[in-house]
Order: C-alpha cells, then structure tokens, then sequence
C-alpha cells in the first residue's frame, strides 16, 4: 500500500503595530483656509465624529460647525476658529496605534475575492462653489456662498431733533437672532437682543435720543445652526441739532 504524505506549510505573519502620525498645525485655519494642514483637520474631526462629509482641503461653513463642536466637547471657546488654544490640543493628540494584521491561516490558496462593487453615497463634500452642468442635476449643499448676513438697517441717516425714540431695525436673509451693542467686538451673548428672534426682521426700539447727538450700534446675527456672523454690521444715525 502506497502511503501518501501531505504536508501542510503554515505560515504566520506578525505585524508590529503601526502609529498614524499626527499631523502638526502651526499656522490659524478659519473659513477661506485652504490647504494639506485643512485636509488633516477635517480627517482628524471626521474621527472624532464631528465631520460628516468628504475632507477636500477647503475651510467652508461645515468645517466651522465641526469646530464649534470639537471646541465644546474640549472645554473651549467655541469661537470656530482653529487658534493657538485649539491647534495645541489637536497638537498633542496622541497617535492611535493601527490593528496589526494576521493572515488567515489555510491549507490550500485562497483565491482572490471579487473586488466589491463601488457603494453610492449620499454626503455631498464640502466646496467653496457649487458646480454645474447642463443637462445634469447637480445635488445642493450647504457652501460658504450661504453665509448669513444683514441685508437692510434701519434708520441709516439723519432723525428730526424731535425724534426723541427710533427704531433700530435690521434685516437678514434668513432667519436669525440678533442682538446690538454700542461697543465694538463685544461677545455675543452679552450684547443686547432685538425684540424678534428666529425671524429675517429684528427690531427695538431706542428711547431719550439726545438732539445733535452721533449714534453707532453694532450689530451681529446667529443662525438656527448656531452660526455667528464673523463681522459686524454698523448701524449709524444722527439727530438734528436744535
């Protein structure tokens, strides 16, 4: 009787474990950045669950939100803006070690499986213009161009001296609240609040107007997102004198 011997060769692959390194971020990001340090960040949100789409390179208003997100989660002024505070603690991250890989262990090849068919998504990336094509729907989303703003305010020139109130009104192109200070670069939510919110128009009414008198206000708007207008808008008016 003729033996035969079948010899069965096991291999076994060890990996050493593999750190991704952390990227370094030396310089402030902010809406309008481009650039391989914007890309890095927007993986390093994607990780921690704040950014939802593509990464592309490009600091746009979704960036922004996922900011103000992983600035809240950390402790920090949630101000959407990548400064020295929260370029350090992205920084300092520590490099999370990559699972080693083992390769199964057969006794005859495996052969290749089929490459797995492409999976449609549906989050569109961030850009800084939506494209077109004729005769191609091109998906909407949400870009820097939809910055809010204020579009109309109101009074703008010069009152009778015997105005002795006014209405300070603005406008803005969607709906917002907004609020009012004499002081420049005051934080938000110490400034004064227009008597409409979650509206496009806002208003209040200011009383004992001194004739001959100069007013400025400051004015500022934040979104249903919680988007706060980056610049504010100067409202400025006089009364006649007597």
């Amino acid at each position: 009787m003729r033996l035969l011997l079948r010899f069965f060769i096991i291999g076994a692959v060890v990996a050493a474990p593999l750190m991704s390194s952390a990227a370094t971020f030396i310089r402030p990001l902010s809406v309008g950045s481009r650039g391989a340090d914007v890309t890095s960040l927007q993986e390093i949100l994607a990780t921690a669950g704040y950014f939802k789409v593509s990464a592309t390179g490009y600091f746009g208003v979704i960036t922004r939100k996922a900011v103000i997100d992983f600035q809240k989660a950390s402790g920090l002024e949630q101000v959407g803006i990548v400064g020295p505070k929260t370029r350090a603690l992205l920084n300092g991250m520590s490099a999370v070690p990559a699972t080693p890989s083992v390769p199964t262990i057969t006794e005859l090849p495996t052969p290749p499986a089929p490459p797995a068919p492409p999976t449609a998504t549906t989050s569109a990336p961030e850009t800084s213009a939506p494209t077109s094509s004729t005769n191609t729907v091109v998906a909407t989303t949400t870009t820097d161009t939809d910055a809010l703003v204020v579009t109309i305010v109101s009074p703008s020139s010069v009152i009778p001296r015997n105005s002795f109130f006014a209405i300070l009104s603005v406008t803005t192109n969607r709906k917002a609240a907004c609020r009012f200070d004499t002081m420049p670069d005051r934080e938000f939510k110490y400034m004064t609040q227009f008597v409409d919110t979650n509206s496009t128009t806002h208003s209040y009414t200011l009383n004992s107007l001194s004739p001959d008198a100069l007013y400025i206000y400051y004015v500022r708007c934040e979104d249903a997102a919680t988007l706060i207008m980056s610049k504010e808008t100067t409202v400025t008016f006089s009364v006649t004198g007597t």
